[in-house]
């Protein structure tokens, strides 16, 4: 138990150490560091509009991640081995519905292609 504490108490100093290379300079500078935890100060107004979508963005990356590891959950234990001892044994409509995945997902595929050439090749 005083060895995990140990190597807690490292981790947590560890993080504290990687942490201080992301504020200001020895100087008062806020440039860009190697490694660097976060974003640099915006200096415009534009940065300071892609700052905030960017804290947006990971707002909304978090709620996707607790959404699919809250279905992921879900479906692991819904179809447990223990619940569904045995399999369903229909196989042709297992088939079709694959296949029919498959070309939405080409069909998707193929259209967000189309797109992104014409918004490239117009601009």
């Amino acid at each position: 138990m005083q060895n995990k504490l140990k190597i807690l108490l490292l981790a947590i100093v560890g993080a504290m150490i990687t942490i201080e290379p992301a504020n200001a300079g020895p100087n008062g500078d806020v440039r860009a560091e190697p490694w660097q935890m976060w974003l640099q100060e915006p200096a415009s107004p534009t940065a300071d509009r892609i700052v905030a979508f960017n804290a947006q963005l990971l707002v909304v990356e978090a709620l996707i991640l607790i959404f699919v590891l809250g279905l992921m959950g879900y479906i692991a234990f819904r179809f447990s081995a223990k619940r569904n001892r045995i399999p369903s044994k229909n196989y042709t409509s297992r088939g079709i519905r694959s296949g029919m995945d498959d070309l939405a997902n080409i069909y998707f595929s193929w259209v967000t292609g189309a797109l992104l050439e014409s918004s490239i090749l117009c601009r």
